[in-house]
This record gives structure tokens, sequence and C-alpha cells, in this order.
């Protein structure tokens, strides 16, 4: 069945590089950061790394503190897609019977040890009720992402082709390019420009980790991209 709604989010390594990673869990934060960058560096992981990272992160979120003013204790893609269901969509968080979440990773370790890390965040804390048995989130991987003295790969069109296609909702699509790979930001907007707007709305987010608010950009097929702001509290 067709989802109402879907958030594509491209996904980057914060997961294990946030600055303040581990500041309200239990254990060492340092010890944590530490290994955590060096698996972000390419090192083998210890078998609990995932468990702790998984752990810190929760603990942000169970917190209640403001996401703005303490964003370096959790991931760019979590925050930022906070904010376009929690200040931009005025608290329209999403249904796990009718929407989704689409997460795009590359092919590399750490990062599909991040967007698994962040699929978990996503479906306790961007949906209500949070997510149980529902099939609302995916991770898909995107061919292609990684970078070449000739640049990135073609099949980077083609897989942002198929999970558009595959995942297509009803009503709105909206795309969260705040982390990941820049790659993917060409062929997003390609897609974007080609979405047929009077029968699904589309827009694209970004918020970049020093602003007070949050860029939307609105596409239509009648008239250019249009830029509009939240700001963030």
């Amino acid at each position: 069945m067709k989802p109402r709604r879907v958030l594509f989010v491209t996904v980057g390594t914060t997961v294990l590089t946030a600055s303040n990673l581990g500041a309200l869990g239990e254990g060492d934060p340092e010890q944590l950061r530490r290994e955590a960058i060096d698996f972000d560096d390419g090192a083998i992981p210890k078998p609990d790394l995932y468990e702790r990272v998984l752990a810190a992160h929760e603990a942000f979120w169970n917190s209640g503190l403001s996401v703005f003013e303490n964003r370096y204790d959790t991931s760019a893609e979590m925050a930022s897609s906070f904010y376009a269901l929690r200040v931009q969509g005025n608290e329209k968080l999403f249904d796990p019977k009718k929407d989704r979440i689409v997460l795009l990773s590359s092919q590399t370790d750490a990062c599909l040890f991040c967007a698994n890390v962040n699929e978990q965040l996503m479906r306790k804390h961007l949906f209500h009720p949070p997510c149980d048995g529902e099939r609302a989130t995916y991770v898909e991987v995107v061919k292609g992402l990684q970078a070449k003295e000739a640049g990135f790969a073609d099949s980077i069109v083609a897989s942002i082709e198929e999970f558009w296609n595959c995942h297509y909702p009803l009503e709105e699509i909206i795309v969260n390019i705040t982390g990941g790979f820049k790659g993917t930001i060409p062929a997003l907007t390609w897609r974007c420009l080609k979405t047929d707007t009077s029968k699904t709305a589309c827009s694209m987010f970004y918020t970049h980790e020093t602003m007070d608010r949050a860029e939307t950009i609105t596409f239509s097929l009648d008239s250019k991209p249009r830029y509009t702001g939240a700001i963030i509290t």
C-alpha cells in the first residue's frame, strides 16, 4: 500500500561524529567518542559499539532537552528531521500506519551503521504513536556514492529513481538533504523538479549546524523553486 507521506533522508556519519555524543548516557563519553571516530575512520568496531552508540542517542532524545541548543548530542539527520516534523510541520509527527521514512545510505560500513541507528531513533521519536510492528521505515543503499577521481558514478541517478518510484506517496514528498554524501543532491533535485506537484506536494529541506532556522525549498512544475524559512526554538 502506498504511504500518505514520505520523508527521504540522506545519511552521513554524524551518528558517530557528534561532538557531544554520550554526554547524557552511561559509561565514559570520551571513550565512546574515540571508538566512534575510529570506526568512522575505518577501524574494526567492538561488538557492542552499536548498542552503546544507540543508547547514547536515546538518552538525549528521552531527556526532553532543547534539540537546537543541544544538537551536538545527536545526529544531524535526527535533529533536522525533528525540525521538519515538529517545527516546520507544526508538530505533524508521522503516523506509522500511513507515512514512511526512507534513509538513503552509502555502501560503507560506517554509513550503514549510522543509517540503522537513525532508523531506530526515528521509529521511536518521529512517529506518533511510535512504530511497533509497522514497516514504516526503510534503509536503502544508493549505489555509486563513493567519490573517485572521475567523480561520482551515474548509478546514483538510477538508484534515486528506483527508490523514488518504490516509495512514491499519495500526498506529499519531503527530502531532507542535511546529512549524507552530497553526490545525491543533484539527483534528488532533478527528481523533485520532475514531480507533478498538482498531485503530490514536494519540498526539499536543509539545516546547517549553525543555523537558527530550517530552510525549505518548495517545488512546483508551474513556477520557480521557493525558499521558506522556519525559526527553530
